[in-house]
């Protein structure tokens, strides 16, 4: 047997999808980080402008907790710069300092959504890197099995490109 001095390498797809463009011609070569074909990104697309919406929401939300907290820790200095102590009651004094505690822990829950907001966003980015699948490593495109249209599956029947180095090859014999 002739074969590949990289062996053959089935090259699948990372997600379920329909393929919509095949960027390679069985005989070409092709290196590394070469764009073999793409799935339908519209569904990533439009997850990703989700994920962005709920960034901006994100950091509405950590505004109006700063707006909160600037609010209450003014009003609760306001009440202890006050000259006279029985001006206000200790039930008034306790009561503004809580909304000064809440409103704290309101913005940090705000700046954690935040976080959270961004690395959803970016885990949709690299899904939607991932419907380009490039080859891994240099060779020629030995097989393709991939059409536009097409639905397929990780792991699923015949892999949709076959790349190997053909620049060396290396024979392989059974007695």
């Amino acid at each position: 047997i002739v074969e590949a001095s990289t062996q053959n390498i089935a090259v699948a797809a990372p997600l379920p999808g329909v393929i919509t463009r095949v960027r390679v011609r069985v005989g070409g070569q092709v290196e590394a980080g070469t764009p073999l074909f793409t799935l339908d990104e519209r569904p990533l697309a439009a997850e990703i402008a989700s994920r962005e919406a709920a960034v901006t929401v994100a950091e509405a939300r950590i505004a109006e907790s700063e707006a909160q907290l600037a609010e209450a820790d003014d009003q609760l200095a306001k009440i202890r710069a006050l000259a006279d102590p029985r001006a206000v009651s200790r039930e008034e004094i306790v009561r503004r300092e809580t909304a000064s505690r809440t409103a704290a822990s309101r913005l940090k829950l705000a700046q954690a959504g935040l976080v959270q907001a961004r690395a959803q966003l970016k885990q949709a980015q690299v899904d939607f890197d991932r419907l380009t699948v490039r080859a891994p490593v240099a060779g020629e495109v030995l097989q393709l099995n991939a059409r536009p249209g097409e639905f397929i599956a990780p792991g699923e029947g015949q892999p949709p490109v076959v790349l190997g180095d053909t620049r060396r090859l290396h024979v392989r014999v059974d007695i």
